[in-house]
């Protein structure tokens, strides 16, 4: 607050605004730059262009201008409002219907956005080109009407010629003041002179100037600003005088006006909050407001006034330095009062932070630094509350990004994701821009979205400040994720919310854990009912003898099914349905005629026929339709048995209370196929016994003649059999074993008499889709000799677990060659497999990962890419088979020359499993095609089929890296553009004015020759000082042009001879100062010499000519050009010596005198630009420039300018 009332007062800006000479005009940018609305306009406006201020706010430009755009000044507003870049707009004739005039404008934009032009009216100024390139006539026309009063006194005193100006300033008509004397009709007054010195020095030199105070007609006081010149004859004696007076007044007004400006200002100074104080140009404080004095505990200036602010310790070197730089700097500083107790006197220790700014305040003339004021605010509490803020949030920041949960911010007006951690990245497989670019809802399972808003709700009502929720979350290829959600809402320090934090656990596992524990249980309850059953159902099977066995069977399973009838029956050789447990149930209630328990096939009917003909399982809970007489069933369900995919029997069960479902119907399956084999087994076993009758009687006869022969095989055969950890087995060409050994009643759960007695067959305990490959296995061991193979299938063991083994088999030939037996080996992979799909299921998930992946993944391993992505194909161009072909450490070819040592070390760290890796960096690539791409890469070291190897991740930021220099060139041309503004403000306006001042005194003076012919002579002498002006306006325009063109574009450079360039500058500089005596001298060392340049050389020299003509007062000038060879810093350059008899420089001006714009002495007669073109263009060649004493010693005795130029 305090600095804007001390340097934005909008009164102080009011006055200096409509006190200014220039006119100024603000606008705004209309429809897109299609036109300018007027914002403010001032004084000097108004009377420039005739017009009132407030006719012409809020109206267009070209309205109020309808002769802007012919005047070429609308586009350089619309070039400038688009571009930002300050333009001078040329010399121009304005003419419309109300006014024709001659106007200058110069064109900058606000950082508002509104557009500035101040702008000059030249045109009295033109007139008087006009006028000297006409006659002498028109001489006199131009002085009549010129803005200063001018008029002609004799040396009585008296008024002889009396111009419109001084009828306006003094109000006198013409007619009224000819012929009177001066001193009659206005009176005079010297506010620091006295009227003695003032007429003497007037008759001693023959020239005044200097400020009086005049009066007006009506006795109003006038400042003038007067220039009164002795007029003599050709004898050299006086005969009158001219003075020329210029109207200051309005300026004195805007003096008193800064004047009391100043006094407001001491007011805000002393009274304002911040602590402020002033200090001279060398440090030393002067005073101190209130406030201040307060900061630092003392209650008097007195007891620190001349404290040494640059002899501070506390205040940073950097700092000083800019300061003394004469640079506005503002610092943040932790200030410690105990460094400067000896110095400071303060009432106050320890340390504090301040927010400092210290400004020059320039004398009048801004060439030095008169005080310096110093702003400063105590922010301690607040860094320390930043600090503490700072430590909190990288403390959250910490656990957001770092912690196990997944965690996320949520937009709670909409319920969309503001941001989330890497972990939910993880877990739900999305990156970070896809979760942030959806909702809430949109990962939430449908089922849970409703209890999570509700309860979101009561956290925003205040009803809970969290809430613990176990919901499922879809990942991004809609799998389910359970996580146990915890929700709470984070405010502002007023309770306002501003955005809802959830933490996700991830507990699929322990869900899945907790369903498969469900199922396991219920399972464990089924396989303990089944086993049970199955358990009196075998004793039943080994003890009872066949008409018994069928009746027992079907009592237990009634009683499972807690069912009240029931049939348990099988199919005989003839394909008869035999139904013999129907004696002890459902036969004796039967009440039909020719009633049976053997039912051929052509007689078979009802749902028991119709489930073993179409071999599925029916189950039906009525209402049934029976014959007369029949066993009435209100439900019924039947099980084909059924193995092979041969239909053995049936079993049927009815009338179970409450009828039969899913748990019935698998229970009853479940017998079934436990049963179908041993039932086989009994229906098959009489022709089984004899079978195995006749081949036992010839075995007996074979194994009588063998037995001898295999008992010593057979010996070393056992033992090795009893440590076997897989199967071996013997048997005949249907694969019925009739010898095992091993561990089968591990792999399998059965006991080997189980398959030996015939109880169980090897193919039944396989599962179906591995049967029909044995089937067509068997027919090749039966058919063909010799016979072997070996083969994975799946069996189903006793427990009904499933495992998978590994057969090895061959088939043994009788004497006869024709195969009469198998022997082989089984071996359990049940482990092999499941580690094979798992590492399928990997490679699978992790290919299907990295090859949709927009993130280009390589891994590398002993040099060479042994895995690589098409996203980082797509990157640097090369096809994913061409880099894993890649030699060892062929991958280096792509990384950018300066980043290939740090590239290699961080992958032979990774490959080696060091720690000591950086994990995240940023390096350049070349692509195939030769471009330059910028990776950001991610690396760590993993073990890859068995050793270490560097896995990396990269991202394409090449985009981002352009961005960043495209936003770094705008800085630049911002820069570029705000320092050429300037430029053109100070150098450009103030060379302007010098020339058109020559141009205004031979103006004036030629006006006091025209009634004199004899002088004509001494006119057209001053038409060509005129002359000689414009070209040097011409001259300083060109400058300006050829270093915005250095500035703004690329220099291109050739092969080119300094003797053409340099005896072309020297014939300019001598056609251009004809009148001047010139001797110019070069030695022919090296003319002929080529150099690295272009055609702006002859601008090098043409300025450093110019420049040692132009300071130089000597009648005759002398100019000496040494041109030799020089090696500098291992390269050649051509050196070349402008020595020249001038004035000199002085040293303190030789550090700055070709830096732009700089001009310390506003007396100086310098171009402003040329040396300041040069030092450009030396710097585009990449060459050197510097300026020296011509007489080492004395700088007065003129200057030596050193060129240094790179040989071509």
């Amino acid at each position: 607050m305090a600095e804007k009332s001390i340097f934005g007062s909008e009164n102080l800006f009011k006055e200096l605004f409509d006190n200014m000479s220039s006119g100024v005009a603000i606008y705004e940018a209309f429809n897109d730059g299609e036109d300018f609305i007027f914002k403010e306009f001032n004084n000097a406006g108004e009377k420039i262009n005739n017009l009132k201020r407030d006719d012409i706010i809020g109206k267009k430009l070209t309205e109020i201008f309808p002769g802007v755009k012919e005047l070429g000044l609308f586009k350089a507003l619309q070039r400038v409002w688009k571009t930002g870049n300050a333009e001078i707009h040329p010399t121009s004739l304005y003419r419309d219907e109300r006014i024709t005039l001659w106007v200058q404008n110069y064109v900058f934009k606000l950082p508002s956005g509104k557009i500035v032009a101040i702008f000059d009216d030249i045109t009295a100024n033109k007139k008087i080109e006009k006028a000297l390139e006409t006659s002498v006539e028109e001489y006199r026309i131009l002085v009549e009407n010129a803005q200063s009063a001018i008029f002609y006194l004799g040396l009585d005193y008296k008024i002889s010629s009396w111009n419109k100006a001084a009828e306006e300033i003094y109000g006198w008509k013409k007619s009224e003041a000819i012929g009177k004397i001066i001193d009659e009709l206005i009176l005079v007054e010297f506010p620091y002179d006295t009227r003695e010195d003032v007429e003497k020095i007037f008759f001693e030199k023959g020239v005044w100037k200097g400020e009086a105070i005049q009066h007006h007609k009506n006795g109003t006081p006038i400042n003038v600003l007067s220039s009164s010149i002795i007029i003599k004859d050709d004898d050299g004696n006086p005969k009158g005088m001219v003075t020329i007076n210029h109207d200051i007044t309005e300026l004195h007004i805007a003096q008193q006006k800064l004047f009391d400006s100043e006094l407001r200002f001491k007011s805000i100074f002393m009274d304002s909050p911040i602590a402020i104080s002033l200090y001279d140009s060398n440090g030393k404080l002067i005073d101190a407001n209130k406030a201040c004095l307060d900061l630092i505990n003392i209650s008097d200036v007195d007891q620190v006034r001349g404290f040494d602010i640059l002899d501070d310790p506390n205040m940073p070197r950097d700092i000083k330095t800019r300061i003394l730089k004469g640079e506005t700097v503002k610092f943040e500083v932790l200030y410690d009062f105990d460094k400067v107790e000896e110095s400071l006197r303060a009432g106050r220790a320890g340390v504090l932070y301040f927010d400092a700014m210290i400004s020059p305040i320039y004398s009048e003339d801004r060439e030095s630094v008169k005080y310096y004021l110093n702003q400063v605010n105590n922010i301690t509490e607040r860094r320390l509350g930043e600090k503490r803020l700072e430590e909190s949030e990288e403390r959250f920041r910490k656990i957001f990004e770092e912690g196990p949960l997944g965690m996320a911010i949520i937009n709670l007006d909409d319920y969309s994701i503001l941001k989330v951690n890497t972990m939910l990245c993880t877990m739900l497989e999305y990156t970070e821009n896809e979760l942030t670019a959806l909702k809430i809802q949109d990962i939430t399972h449908p089922d849970d979205n409703d209890k999570d808003m509700e309860l979101v709700e009561q956290i925003v009502r205040g009803d809970i400040s969290f809430f613990t929720l176990e919901k499922r979350y879809f990942k991004k290829n809609n799998e389910i994720l359970w996580g146990n959600l915890t929700s709470s809402i984070i405010r502002n320090k007023d309770g306002n919310i501003l955005y809802g934090l959830g933490m996700i656990e991830d507990i699929s596992e322990r869900k899945i854990a907790e369903q498969k524990l469900k199922e396991s249980e219920q399972n464990l309850k089924k396989s303990q009912k089944e086993l049970l059953i199955r358990n009196q159902i075998s004793k039943i099977f080994l003890t009872i003898i066949d008409d018994k066995m069928y009746a027992e069977v079907l009592d237990i399973i009634l009683k499972a099914l807690k069912s009240k009838y029931g049939v348990f029956g099988y199919l005989d050789e003839d394909g008869s349905s035999v139904c013999p447990s129907m004696t002890r149930n459902i036969y004796d209630k039967c009440q039909m005629e020719n009633k049976t328990i053997v039912f051929p096939r052509e007689t078979w009917g009802g749902i028991w026929a119709t489930s073993m003909i179409e071999k599925r399982i029916i189950c039906s809970n009525g209402p049934f339709n029976f014959p007369k007489g029949h066993v009435l069933l209100s439900s019924a369900l039947v099980v084909p048995i059924i193995l092979q995919d041969e239909c053995l029997g049936h079993i049927l069960v009815g009338n179970k209370e409450g009828g039969y479902y899913k748990e019935d119907i698998d229970l009853l399956e479940s017998i079934a196929d436990w049963t179908a084999p041993i039932l086989h087994a009994r229906l098959k076993r009489k022709i089984a016994e004899e079978k195995l009758r006749k081949l036992n009687e010839e075995l007996e006869l074979r194994v009588e003649r063998r037995t001898k022969e295999l008992e010593e095989s057979q010996r070393d055969y056992r033992n090795f059999l009893q440590n076997f950890e897989g199967i071996a087995f013997h048997g005949d060409l249907d694969f019925n074993f009739t010898f095992i050994q091993g561990s089968f009643e591990l792999i399998t759960g059965y006991k080997p008499d189980e398959i030996l007695s015939g109880a169980i067959k090897w193919n039944q305990i396989m599962i179906p889709q591995d049967k029909e490959k044995f089937i067509n296995k068997i027919k090749q061991f039966r058919e063909i000799p010799n016979t072997h193979f070996q083969h994975e299938y799946q069996i189903k063991c006793k427990d009904n677990t499933i495992k998978w083994v590994k057969e090895i088999v061959r088939n043994i030939s009788n004497e006869s060659g024709k195969p009469f037996m198998v022997q082989g080996a089984i071996y359990d992979i049940t482990e092999q497999k499941k580690f094979d799909e798992i590492l399928k299921e990997s490679e699978e998930k992790f290919r299907s990962i990295t090859e949709q992946s927009l993130m280009g993944i390589i891994i590398i391993q002993n040099g060479k890419i042994k895995y690589v992505n098409e996203a980082f194909s797509i990157i640097n161009e090369y096809s994913v088979q061409e880099m894993l072909d890649w030699p060892q450490n062929g991958f280096i070819k792509i990384v950018h020359p300066d980043d290939v040592e740090f590239v290699i070390e961080q992958a032979k760290k990774n490959q080696s499993g060091s720690k000591d890796v950086v994990i995240n960096y940023q390096s350049r690539i070349i692509s195939k095609t030769g471009k330059i791409r910028w990776l950001e890469s991610f690396s760590k070291t993993i073990i890859y089929h068995g050793g270490f190897a560097d896995f990396i991740t990269v991202i394409d930021i090449t985009e981002s890296k352009l961005a960043e220099q495209k936003l770094t060139e705008s800085e630049e041309k911002f820069r570029k553009a705000y320092y050429q503004a300037n430029l053109y403000r100070d150098v450009f306006a103030h060379d302007l004015n010098n020339i058109l001042q020559n141009i205004n005194s031979s103006a004036e003076l030629s006006s006091l020759y025209l009634n004199n012919p004899e002088k004509l002579h001494t006119v057209k002498e001053l038409n060509e000082i005129t002359n000689e002006q414009v070209k040097r306006g011409q001259k300083l325009i060109d400058n300006v042009r050829k270093i915005t063109e250095i500035d703004e574009s690329e220099i291109q450079l050739d092969k080119v001879k300094i003797g053409r360039y340099l005896e072309k500058s020297i014939e300019i500089l001598k056609t251009s100062y004809q009148m001047r005596e010139i001797n110019v001298q070069v030695n022919d060392n090296a003319k002929k010499k080529n150099v690295r340049a272009n055609g702006l050389l002859l601008d090098v020299f043409e300025n450093l000519l110019m420049n040692a003509v132009v300071h130089n007062e000597n009648p005759k000038i002398e100019i000496f050009i040494d041109i030799t060879m020089e090696d500098m810093e291992n390269k050649k350059f051509i050196k070349m010596e402008f020595k020249d008899n001038g004035i000199g420089i002085s040293d303190y001006r030789k550090k700055s005198i070709f830096e732009k714009g700089i001009r310390k002495d506003k007396r100086s007669k310098g171009m402003g630009l040329g040396l300041s073109l040069v030092k450009k263009i030396m710097d585009s060649y990449n060459g050197k420039i510097w300026v020296e004493n011509n007489v080492k010693g004395d700088s007065s005795k003129g200057s030596n300018f050193i060129v240094l130029i790179p040989t071509a």
